[in-house]
């Protein structure tokens, strides 16, 4: 009667075969690319603008604790609102907008 485990267990897999062959270099690549992969997500991850909160925003040049509250209240009433749409408040306009627009999405 012939083994009634799964090639995978049996250690026929290509995958169980190379790992024995190269483990080491994979397990590098693979903590190589997931670290990669992190800071590349760090660096280019832009929280949705739903996200915001009064004192980050006010840390962006042109925009104060006034601005601020106007686009958060903005924000909670439309959950969708994207850095383009806060041309409707008073005192916001394309310059604004293109600085939210570095922070969030």
């Amino acid at each position: 009667m012939g083994d009634s485990r799964s090639s995978f267990d049996r250690g026929d897999h290509v995958g169980v075969q190379i790992l024995e062959k190269y483990g080491k270099r994979i397990v590098i690549f693979s903590i190589s690319a997931l670290l990669t992969a992190i800071i590349l997500f760090l660096i280019l991850y832009k929280p949705p603008l739903k996200n915001a909160c009064i004192d980050d925003l006010k840390d962006i040049d042109g925009i104060g604790v006034y601005k601020a509250g106007a686009i958060v209240e903005y924000v909670t009433y439309n959950q969708d609102a994207e850095p383009e749409d806060l041309d409707v408040i008073d005192g916001i306009g394309e310059k604004t907008i293109e600085k939210v627009k570095e922070k969030y999405r």
